[in-house]
């Protein structure tokens, strides 16, 4: 019924009625540990502790229900999160801001850049658009993606509460490239200040891979992903560190003083390091780490509850 939002204005809203029906009757109406528990079981090979977590997915589902800090809001919003890394590292760390609308109406070709960005909302993940040539892209189904993203709450996705807290924006940035690619993501998972591994999305545009690194830069041969995903073909080809690397391992743990557990996502272009974003629960803690034995290899290495 998604596709509906494509078909005018009524098409757009039967749609966003039939989308919260159907969330409702699977979803929201089950309690946040009830919700929790079910979609874990569906993701996982084994049942949610929530009482005596061990695993580093059951550790990330127990700080989404008892984390209920403010300082999550901030950070897990993509426009207000700036003035953080603003005010923590200074301005050359943040990708260019372009534009900031509160509604789908407000876009409009005459009022976006003529170079490459990108397009998203401030509260969702997934939720995006590349654009290399504005005149190129299909501005209807953008608008109603964007209009889509606006009217949701992207709490009930994951159950993570400050998705919930924050007041949904559009925002237009520059679009990174890298020799005309877009460069690899970064994402320092910190455990208790510490960078504990790196989760590297490799050549997104060409290989299209995912390689983890230990904080020295040593492969660790495990996946975390999506539990349809073919965990066997997510490896990609070694890379070598990006330059300046040790400066990226400083900003993810300045970041990570403030958590038991946090993502960190770092853009490097030629030793530019970009900002990406702040990630408090990979994936939900829905994403399957095969072999299974690593999830409680780091579940033990979290220590939880010291925020």
């Amino acid at each position: 019924m998604r596709d509906l939002r494509y078909f005018g204005v009524i098409g757009f809203e039967v749609g966003l009625i039939f989308a919260k029906l159907k969330n409702f009757i699977l979803y929201n109406r089950l309690s946040d540990i009830k919700y929790l528990t079910k979609r874990f079981e569906n993701a996982h090979n084994y049942s949610l502790n929530i009482s005596k977590p061990k695993s580093l997915n059951e550790k990330l589902q127990w700080l989404k229900l008892n984390d209920k800090r403010q300082l999550l809001v901030q950070h897990a919003d993509k426009l207000a999160v700036r003035d953080y890394v603003r005010n923590q590292f200074g301005e050359d760390y943040l990708i260019p801001l372009f534009k900031v609308f509160n509604s789908y109406k407000e876009i409009r070709t005459e009022n976006l850049p003529d170079e490459p960005f990108i397009i998203k909302t401030t509260h969702d993940s997934g939720n995006f658009h590349i654009l290399k040539d504005k005149f190129q892209a299909n501005w209807n189904i953008i608008k109603a993606d964007m209009h889509w993203s606006l009217r949701r709450n992207y709490y009930w996705i994951d159950r993570e509460w400050q998705y919930g807290e924050i007041q949904p924006k559009i925002i237009v940035e520059k679009l990174l490239q890298d020799e005309g690619k877009i460069p690899n993501d970064y994402k320092f998972n910190c455990f208790n200040g510490k960078v504990e591994f790196i989760y590297v999305s490799v050549d997104r545009e060409g290989i299209n891979k995912r390689n983890i690194y230990s904080r020295d830069w040593e492969p660790l041969l495990f996946t975390w992903a999506k539990k349809y995903k073919n965990h066997k073909e997510l490896r990609g080809p070694e890379i070598e560190p990006p330059l300046n690397f040790e400066r990226m391992i400083e900003i993810a743990e300045k970041v990570a003083e403030n958590y038991d557990y946090v993502r960190v996502d770092l853009y490097n272009i030629n030793g530019h390091i970009y900002f990406g974003e702040i990630t408090h629960c990979h994936g939900g803690g829905f994403d399957q780490i095969q072999p299974e034995d690593w999830d409680f290899r780091l579940g033990e290495k979290l220590k939880i509850g010291t925020r």
